[in-house]
C-alpha cells in the first residue's frame, strides 16, 4: 500500500558544495524492492532500492538514471538542454538502515572524477 511520506536528500561534493532537497514523496513496496516517487525543481523522480542497491531516476529538465551498488562501476547518461554526456560512476559504499521511524540510505561514490556522498532519509510526514 502506498503512503505519503517526507524525503530528504543531501548531496556533498568533495569541494565542499552541498545540495539539499526536502519534499513529500509517495512510498511503496513492489516485487521485493521499495520505491519512492517525488518531484524536485519540476522534474519527476523515482528512487528504487533494496538491501543491495539503489537506482535514482530523474526525468525533466535534467534527465538521468543512476545505479548505485557497493563496489560497482556504472555509466549514467545525463541529458540536459545542452545535450547528452556519459558519466562514469563508481560506488564505494551503499548502506541501507531501517528503523521504526525512518529509512536511511548512505552512499559514497565517485562521479565525473569527484568524490561525493549522498544521504537519503524517508520518514513519516509531520
Amino acid at each position: 500500500m502506498a503512503e505519503d511520506k517526507a524525503i530528504s536528500i543531501k548531496t556533498f561534493r568533495a569541494g565542499g558544495e552541498r545540495m539539499e532537497t526536502e519534499t513529500v514523496c509517495r512510498h511503496y513496496d513492489k516485487n521485493g524492492a521499495e520505491h519512492v516517487f517525488f518531484e524536485t525543481d519540476g522534474d519527476r523522480c523515482r528512487i528504487s532500492f533494496d538491501e543491495k542497491e539503489m537506482t535514482y531516476r530523474r526525468r525533466g529538465e535534467l534527465t538521468y538514471e543512476l545505479c548505485l551498488e557497493s563496489g560497482k562501476r556504472t555509466t549514467a547518461t545525463l541529458i540536459t538542454a545542452y545535450g547528452r554526456t556519459e558519466l562514469a560512476c563508481t560506488t564505494y559504499s551503499y548502506e541501507l538502515l531501517k528503523t521504526k521511524d525512518a529509512i536511511n540510505i548512505n552512499i559514497k561514490y565517485n562521479m565525473a572524477d569527484e568524490d561525493r556522498e549522498m544521504e537519503i532519509r524517508i520518514k513519516e510526514r509531520k
